[in-house]
């Protein structure tokens, strides 16, 4: 709720006890900590010991970490304690069914002289301190689990976070990106080697929980407009490392669609492959070929087809629906927005042409007021309608919409002379997103002439004339929505609902699939309550929504 998603390094908890200061972080903590507690969390009475048999933190630190061994017909890890073995266990995503996970724990505390399961930052599981002359046994037992955690798979070199799938931030399906990346791995050509000196994260979007900027191989999600429409996109950085002979980020690469990335990883596997010296890891690998070379390898899949040639460039991998900012599942809506609106003041600080520069710059923040227009005129109306009648944006920017309104009626020369202004304009558009917060409102740092007290006062004082004007007491507001996607929906309603008096209801009509099954969630994830969703039997779903809290 308080976080700063428009500068993306700056979207961490750290930044908002900076922001907010000791005494009200305090008692925001202390409102979640209530709900946490709320279904009665037992607390933990249990006690840490230390085994005997591990050796002091300054002793390991002077011997060489343990290598990777075949014994039993299973990959074990030997230990620098003479006897001991350590089993990693390969967990697909870091998922596992709760009967293994028990069985786990059980064995665990038969066979480990730690009595316990370590968890490891690549989503996998190791069960320590295993001697080994019990080994045999423990992979008898391991062996007869439901998940096979034991064997190697490509899928157990890839660690991805829930991404889209439930991450209110996730802008692409992490998971479904690393199952078909993996699946692209699996085959005759690439040996097992070559996978095992390899490491690839993916995020699902720009943040770290993924660890994607330490990865030897990493991606992360974004959107990108191409003709109009949105594609799923992942950035590629490489040579990334984490280690204790040091750490670094890795370097960006390019950026392809979703659906070119199986593709694009199994190239970059096989070149690996084919040039590796003797043992060679990925990450000493690009340190000897440079990030050049890796980029050339990139760009050959970062073109997109039109829409017309490739459509599934415009769903992401594991979705046959098309690509939206909403996610696929439970989340704000508003997920991704931000990114799109990035893309918009890039492509004005790249364009040359006056036309060409105010146009995207114009455009960029419309998204946040639910218009998602293609025709120049439309958003140069709405930018009007609701930020210089708004007094977001200074009046003085008027004349400049209706030179450009000459411009494309055939005045040639319209915006000669212009650049400062359009620049100006730019600047304050630029301005403007940096202030925008996870609700979609602006605070700007100072005021214009005719800045209403909220930046959705606009919207508060179409309600209340609305209200006024409703032909009894009785009567619940409407709002239809059919034909209008994610997130523009769940904004249009959103903007509804904003200005309503707590416990008034409002009925949203929502077309199925996506729709339907986004802005319901996105507005109980804000606190709001859902009273009544009735599918219409026509492809649409009436969806009654009661205000419980201020936005």
């Amino acid at each position: 709720r308080h976080g700063d998603r428009s500068n993306k390094h700056r979207a961490r908890l750290r930044f908002v006890f900076d922001r907010i200061g000791v005494d009200a972080f305090r008692e925001e903590f202390q409102k979640e900590y209530q709900v946490v507690i709320r279904d009665g969390v037992p607390a933990w009475e249990g006690e840490l010991t230390l085994n005997e048999t591990r050796q002091s933190a300054q002793s390991e630190r002077n011997v060489t970490p343990p290598l990777s061994t075949m014994e039993n017909g299973i990959r074990v890890m030997r230990q620098r304690q003479d006897e001991f073995v350590s089993v990693p266990l390969h967990l697909p995503l870091g998922f596992l069914p709760a009967s293994d996970f028990a069985r786990i724990g059980d064995l665990a505390v038969r066979y480990s002289r730690e009595t316990g399961v370590r968890t490891m930052r690549t989503q996998d599981m190791s069960i320590r301190f295993v001697l080994e002359t019990e080994l045999p046994s423990l992979a008898k037992e391991l062996r007869s689990l439901e998940t096979d955690v034991l064997a190697p798979l490509p899928l157990d070199r890839f660690v991805a976070c829930a991404g889209a799938a439930t991450c209110r931030l996730g802008i692409c399906l992490a998971r479904d990106a690393a199952r078909a990346c993996a699946a692209a791995l699996d085959g005759d050509y690439l040996k097992r080697e070559t996978l095992d000196a390899m490491t690839v994260h993916i995020n699902g979007c720009t943040n770290a929980c993924g660890q994607q900027p330490i990865a030897p191989l990493g991606l992360f999600g974004s959107a990108r407009r191409v003709e109009g429409r949105l594609v799923p996109s992942y950035g590629i950085t490489v040579g990334g490392r984490c280690s204790s002979s040091g750490a670094r980020f890795g370097m960006p690469a390019g950026k392809i669609p979703a659906r070119a990335a199986p593709a694009c990883l199994r190239e970059l596997a096989a070149d690996f492959q084919d040039q590796r010296s003797d043992g060679e890891s990925f990450v000493a690998y690009v340190d000897r070929m440079g990030v050049s070379h890796f980029k050339t390898i990139v760009d050959s899949h970062a073109s997109v087809p039109s829409f017309d040639k490739r459509p599934d460039y415009y769903h992401d991998l594991g979705s046959d629906e098309m690509f939206s900012l909403a996610g696929r599942g439970a989340g704000e809506c508003g997920a991704g927005v931000f990114d799109v609106i990035e893309q918009d003041l890039k492509e004005a600080r790249n364009a040359e042409k006056p036309f060409d520069i105010l146009l995207p710059a114009v455009r960029a923040l419309l998204i946040t007021r639910g218009v998602d227009a293609r025709d120049p005129d439309t958003v140069l109306r709405e930018f009007e309608r609701h930020f210089i009648d708004s007094g977001l944006v200074s009046e003085s920017f008027r004349a400049l919409l209706t030179r450009t309104r000459g411009l494309m009626q055939g005045w040639d020369a319209a915006l000669d002379d212009c650049g400062t202004d359009i620049n100006d304009l730019h600047e304050r558009v630029a301005l403007l997103f940096t202030t925008l917060d996870a609700n979609l409102e602006f605070h700007p740092p100072e005021t214009v002439t005719g800045v209403p007290e909220s930046p959705a006062q606009e919207c508060r004082d179409a309600a209340i004339s609305n209200q006024e004007n409703r032909e009894s007491a009785d009567t619940v507001p409407e709002l239809d929505l059919r034909g209008v996607a994610c997130p523009m929906n769940f904004v249009k309603a959103k903007l509804k609902l904003e200005p309503m008096e707590v416990g008034e209801t409002l009925t949203v009509i929502l077309d199925e699939g996506e729709p339907v099954n986004n802005v319901p969630a996105s507005f109980k994830s804000e606190g709001q309550i859902i009273e009544e969703m009735t599918d219409m039997g026509d492809g649409h779903w009436r969806v009654v929504v009661k205000k419980a809290k201020q936005n």
